[in-house]
């Protein structure tokens, strides 16, 4: 399905943000993980903006969107990115759905500013747990990281035809091209490694940034989505993050790993659909 949304530009904290907007209806905002763009959502833009009005920025240091000034690069940094992003366009109050480290993002702009999120979908969201897989925690040591990120075709098909997909016949030969060409942007790999560096991430994996002690303080309806061959982030961290939520329901996706809004599109529209379309909020 074709994607109408518009690329634009909008200004936060003098930083000039890239973004795409589009569709008719109550407001979403789409968060992408490490290392990726708007364009992780590409297979799920023209469906989502069917019923909602699509909101899905490149965060600082990935895509179209340089660094910011004084980059920290690490969750806090990108949540206050996002909560200024949002007041940048005058938008007070959203759904919110974040992949991965979008996941972990989302998580604590929310805590910071409750009242902005009537709803959160968190697709195998970072931050729940200690372990990740032993592909990303490499990417610390000095020289081997960016011979892992080096962006080239190899890479591409290494990272979501194995490492982030189960459903690896999902990926096609277009989406690998996107991925490659954005992350040639001259900040793009520099941003990634500074945040799993930040992170300490090979003897520490996730524990730096964990933020299990925020999910009580998530008082809007909450859904995980999750594959259960997620190889990055294991779907425990879901099973055990869920009944700490005052209103969080898992899904479980059997077949898929770390991107179920590209393994099993259909599925994922149905269930972003049916959370987001009880009672969602409006502009």
């Amino acid at each position: 399905m074709r994607s109408d949304l518009e690329a634009r530009v909008v200004s936060v904290a003098g930083t000039p943000a890239h973004y795409l907007v589009g569709g008719e209806g109550p407001p979403l905002l789409l968060v992408h993980g490490l290392g990726e763009t708007s364009a992780a959502f590409s297979a799920n833009l023209a469906t989502l903006a069917s019923r909602f009005r699509v909101v899905v920025p490149d965060l600082p240091g990935w895509g179209q969107t340089p660094p910011l000034p004084c980059p920290a690069h690490d969750v806090d940094s990108l949540a206050t990115f996002v909560l200024a992003f949002l007041d940048a366009l005058s938008l007070s109050r959203t759904s919110i759905l974040g992949w991965s480290l979008g996941g972990a993002v989302s998580m604590a702009a929310a805590a910071r500013r409750a009242e902005q999120f009537a709803k959160m979908i968190l697709v195998a969201p970072a931050s729940l747990g200690p372990e990740v897989h032993w592909l990303m925690r490499l990417l610390e040591v000095p020289g081997l990281g960016e011979l892992l990120l080096h962006p080239n075709p190899l890479t591409m098909r290494i990272l979501y035809r194995w490492l982030y997909t189960a459903r690896s016949q999902q990926v096609s030969a277009e989406f690998l091209r996107t991925a490659l060409h954005k992350a040639r942007s001259p900040w793009h790999r520099a941003t990634t490694l500074s945040i799993v560096r930040r992170a300490h991430a090979l003897t520490r994996g996730q524990r730096e940034i964990d933020q299990r002690g925020l999910l009580s303080q998530l008082r809007m309806p909450v859904q995980l989505l999750w594959g259960r061959l997620d190889r990055v982030i294991p779907v425990a961290h879901g099973q055990r993050a869920a009944p700490m939520l005052a209103q969080g329901r898992l899904v479980v996706f059997d077949d898929c790993g770390h991107m179920p809004m590209l393994e099993d599109a259909p599925r994922f529209h149905r269930e972003v659909f049916t959370f987001l379309q009880d009672s969602p909020p409006s502009l």
